[in-house]
């Protein structure tokens, strides 16, 4: 999924409650977001989408941390 702004979105699955996935993604999106989170959290996983403009930068810093990471859009 892509914006009109050229954004992309960023998922962000946590099926093992790793981290307190609000606050993290709230500190993150602080500094490589555009404002734009949307946090479900479900029975055994946490559903995170970022809309970002640094989408590989992102990417990295969650896949380090051992999220499944996807990308919604195409740059």
């Amino acid at each position: 999924m892509s914006d009109s702004d050229g954004s992309d979105i960023l998922r962000i699955v946590d099926n093992k409650n790793i981290f307190n996935l609000e606050t993290l993604v709230s500190d993150l999106e602080r500094n490589h977001g555009k404002g734009k989170v949307s946090f479900v959290q479900r029975k055994s996983a946490a559903v995170i989408a970022i809309k970002t403009d640094n989408l590989v930068e992102l990417e990295e810093v969650y896949r380090q941390m051992g999220f499944m990471v996807s990308e919604q859009g195409e740059r």
